[in-house]
């Protein structure tokens, strides 16, 4: 092969050259007899492999494990380090004994060397890091020689190591001087007199950047004899004198301005700032403490290894943890996905970036990355500050602008100079308007729930995000939400920025595609929607949120919206490939599944989740059945909420110990006590079977009043029930007893069927067909009043109740509702959707066989959730319900196996993706 690009197939590409420089480097090391080269070696117990193993010829004993990729970025990820570090682990039981497990990850053009130890994959890299190759040129034989050879000699050097087990040198310089960024900031932040916690620690982490980038910086132009070397002269930390310090540390960073850098050195601004007006003796000490170890160590820490990320990693890692980042919203984009989102958006060199929330700066990195390879493509030369100039970004944390703009400026260190601009602002991105400015928009905004107990979205910020978007757009969707996400204004703040034809790219929380409030979103970008991509949940894992891509444009001319799910986790690498896929033909196979769906016939109330999990709608031939009938006036007359409350005035007439009434209660005859449906789940821990025994409807009692509250003394009462109402009046206002009898008498009834509405975690459908009233609290539908005349009642009801407690019933339930966040929870409309078998529809030998399938089912006496698959303790019911639909109706499966694995599989992920 002449050359390799970043749009070729990874592993018949890449890996037949990445072997040949592997057997090359062992050639010169004269090794071949003792090391040999295994492509994709299996790892026991593993579903994921390795790209390549070097192992001792005598023993198939690992001494190197490398993984490929194709491009810069995926190397310098540290979602890829981990997975690669993985691969070292899941063989420990095949290295060398003793052995100094070397692995590096590389797409040829660099390198990234590591040494397995008991520390996070950061404080695993090898000294010398990152080895850069070369970069790729188009069509260039030359250029690709150079870098072939220049990868062999590294290999050459890290086999070298490996093979005679030579202790690893590590960076434990940058080691040692991030623990005494974290020791300084730690002692800074309890010296701070600042009552604003997240102000507190912006200030401290801001002011200490300042002097870490100052003296990476340093040590970088030093090393390289570069002319910006000139402006970064000594601070000097050798005084006791405040002025004087705060005069060396002002002049050193005004130098350094000269040749931009703005937003990393310039004072962090107002009273409450460090330095040059607010520092305090501790804060001199501990910073002349801070100072001494960089002077003395950054430099030895660049020699180890020179490349920006590893603080960007070294530092969020030590400062932010996952749940303080998830805690405010903040969710940083992984490498893959924002590499991605470049990939689908930015159509030309000459296109403008926009991120509003620009974060740490992973989405204008990889936009960087993106207009840099078009430029490439098209064979110009570009500089650095040409590609900035088009970069754009708001971040309200100074902290992670500050790394941003580090991350953007450290692309290229050498060209930086007086012309540099980077334009990436630290404030709120509602006060500052850029209407119709850029043709791209790329975003991750922060998820926040509005009702957050930890950090509530106030109404006066939500009233000021709402003026300043109502200022410049004509349609704001958000008031019509009732608990709108954060990253809803962000969403309808986005379309301010756009050219006419601009386009964008954004992360967003899943949920959007089938929860209550994301009906709103759909409905406003609907039309300007292409494409919406899910992918495997290991990217943003250690967050508590699935998250999908949206790709839009503001006037598109698409009129369908794909709907790709990526299956494979490689193809997200890929970018190239999901390309393709989105621009070609509909189809499904193991790598993803690929829909296309008209916008006129999407309905923005529709769970949009279902043409991702079900892409050939194999769930919407069940739906329509014709032996299927609604619930509500197909099988049952009557089908209602309960409307005694669960929480407020009413609980009190069901019999709990805890209650206001309980010490009344040992007192009531027997006739005013009755069947009571509270709860669900029962707080004594007892479990009802789904058809109720006659036992289990004493677990629950409630007092039955006769009538309404104005009738009660026309009726002819026990005087102990007259005792009885006469003490619970005298605990209750008159009107709020009054509510309390009503409420409950209005609640009596006749139940044949009760279907939980909330508290739904374990699904469950009760039948009691014992003839009893039976108090119903708002917890709980009931239906009564059976519609049919040839089946027996109990018979039909069994054969109604099988088909919902069955994962196709469940299905409905999980679509209907629309997986809302938390449990799910059924409304009176939801309700009317529901569908079962209609036993008159059936045979006799097929309902016989339901309720015997249904009887063992029960009596097992087990839960479900949903989330079980095909391990579920209900198959048998699911395939004697399958066996029936297969006989009336052709749905395209061969066996009803088939058709039950598709139904348990589907409700699987409905409900994994659904759990709060």
């Amino acid at each position: 092969m002449n050359y390799l690009w970043y749009d070729m197939d990874e592993v018949s590409d890449f890996h037949p050259e990445v072997e040949k420089c592997l057997k090359q480097a062992i050639s010169i090391l004269g090794l071949e007899s003792e090391l040999s080269v295994r492509h994709h070696p299996n790892i026991l117990g593993s579903t994921t492999i390795p790209d390549f193993g070097i192992l001792l010829k005598r023993n198939n004993q690992y001494v190197f494990i490398l993984e490929v990729k194709r491009t810069r970025q995926s190397v310098e990820s540290e979602r890829f380090w981990i997975q690669t570090k993985g691969y070292v682990s899941a063989l420990s039981n095949q290295w060398r004994a003793n052995s100094q497990k070397y692995f590096a990850i590389t797409n040829l053009e660099e390198s990234i060397l590591f040494a397995d130890r008991d520390e996070h994959v950061n404080r695993c890299l090898l000294k010398g890091n990152p080895i850069i190759h070369g970069h790729f040129e188009k069509e260039n034989n030359d250029n690709f020689l150079k870098i072939k050879k220049s990868f062999t000699e590294s290999m050459v050097s890290i086999l070298k190591s490996a093979y005679e087990n030579i202790e690893p040198k590590f960076t434990d310089n940058w080691l040692l001087l991030v623990d005494s960024f974290y020791s300084t900031y730690q002692s800074i932040l309890l010296d701070l007199k600042i009552t604003d916690k997240i102000k507190k620690r912006d200030v401290s982490l801001y002011e200490l950047l300042r002097f870490l980038f100052f003296y990476y910086l340093k040590s970088i132009y030093s090393s390289q004899n570069h002319q910006n070397s000139s402006v970064f002269r000594n601070i000097n930390y050798t005084t006791d004198d405040v002025k004087e310090f705060v005069n060396s540390v002002v002049n050193s960073f005004e130098r350094v301005l000269s040749i931009d850098f703005e937003q990393i050195f310039r004072p962090y601004g107002g009273i409450d700032g460090i330095i040059p007006d607010h520092i305090t003796r501790n804060q001199l000490e501990e910073l002349k403490r801070f100072i001494k170890k960089l002077d003395e160590y950054s430099m030895p820490a660049v020699s180890e290894n020179s490349s920006p990320s590893i603080i960007f990693n070294l530092i969020t890692e030590k400062i932010y943890s996952r749940e303080e980042l998830h805690g405010e919203g903040k969710v940083m984009t992984d490498k893959a996905l924002a590499c991605l989102l470049s990939e689908l958006t930015i159509l030309s060199p000459d296109s403008t970036v926009m991120d509003p929330g620009s974060g740490d700066g992973s989405l204008l990195d990889a936009s960087y990355e993106k207009i840099s390879s078009l430029y490439q493509e098209d064979n110009v030369k570009v500089k650095h500050n040409n590609i900035l100039s088009k970069l754009h970004g708001c971040e309200i944390d100074s902290f992670l602008n500050q790394l941003a703009t580090f991350r953007l400026v450290s692309k290229n260190l050498n060209d930086v100079n007086s012309d540099t601009q980077i334009d990436l602002q630290a404030g709120d991105v509602f006060g500052i308007a850029h209407p119709g400015e850029y043709d791209i928009v790329l975003m991750n905004p922060p998820f926040l729930r509005s009702d957050d107990p930890n950090n509530p979205i106030t109404q006066s910020r939500k009233e000021y995000m709402l003026s300043k978007i109502e200022e410049v757009l004509p349609i704001s969707f958000i008031r019509e939400a009732k608990q709108p996400n954060l990253y809803f204004y962000f969403i309808n703040w986005l379309f301010h920025y756009l050219k006419e034809d601009g386009r964008a790219g954004i992360v967003l929380m899943a949920k959007f595609l089938n929860n209550l409030d994301g009906v709103f979103i759909k409905e406003y970008l609907k039309e300007h929607i292409e494409s919406i991509i899910t992918y495997p949940k290991e990217y943003f894992s250690n967050f508590k949120i699935t998250t999908c891509l949206v790709i839009l444009q503001k006037n598109s001319p698409k009129k369908d919206i794909n709907f790709l799910k990526i299956i494979k986790s490689s193809l997200i690498e890929d970018t190239q490939k999901v390309k393709s896929i989105l621009e070609g033909k509909e189809e499904v196979n193991a790598d993803f599944s690929l829909r296309r769906v008209s916008k006129k016939l999407l309905n923005s109330s529709d769970n949009w989740k279902s043409y991702l999990l079900d892409p050939k709608g194999n769930y919407e031939k069940i739906k329509n059945l014709k032996i299927l009938k609604n619930i509500k006036g197909g099988l049952f007359s009557v089908v209602k909420r309960g409307s005694a409350d669960n929480n407020g005035g009413s609980k009190t007439i069901f019999l709990n110990p805890n209650d206001t009434l309980s010490s009344f209660f040992d007192s009531l005859p027997a006739e005013y006590v009755g069947i009571g449906f509270q709860n669900n789940k029962l707080s004594s821990g007892k479990r009802r079977h789904f058809v109720v025994r006659e036992n289990e409807l004493s677990f629950e009692k409630a007092v039955l009043f006769p009538c309404n509250y104005d009738k009660l003394l026309e009726q002819t009462l026990s005087e102990e029930f007259k005792i009885f109402l006469e003490k619970a009046e005298n605990l209750f206002s008159t009107s709020k007893w009054k509510r309390i009898v009503n409420g409950t008498f209005n609640s009596t009834v006749k139940a044949d069927m009760l279907i939980p509405r909330a508290e739904r975690e374990k699904h469950a459908v009760y039948i009691i067909n014992n003839g009893s009233d039976v108090v119903v609290s708002t917890n709980f539908f009931y239906c009564s009043e059976l519609i049919q005349q040839s089946v027996e009642k109990e018979k039909a009801l069994k054969v109604i109740e099988a088909y919902l407690l069955s994962s196709f019933g469940q299905i409905q339930f999980e679509l209907i509702a629309n997986n809302q966040e938390g449990m799910l929870k059924l409304e009176g409309f939801m309700i009317d959707q529901l569908r079962s078998l209609d036993p008159e529809a059936l045979q006799n030998d097929e309902i016989e066989s339901i309720i015997e399938t249904l009887d063992r089912f029960d009596n097992q006496d087990v839960d479900v959730r949903g989330d079980e698959g095909i391990l579920t303790p209900r198959r048998d019911l699911d395939l004697s319900i399958a066996s029936v639909i297969i006989k009336h109706e052709d749905l395209g499966f061969s066996t009803k196996e088939e058709l039950v694995n598709f139904a348990e599989l589907f409700l699987e992920e409905l409900v994994t993706d659904r759990k709060p």
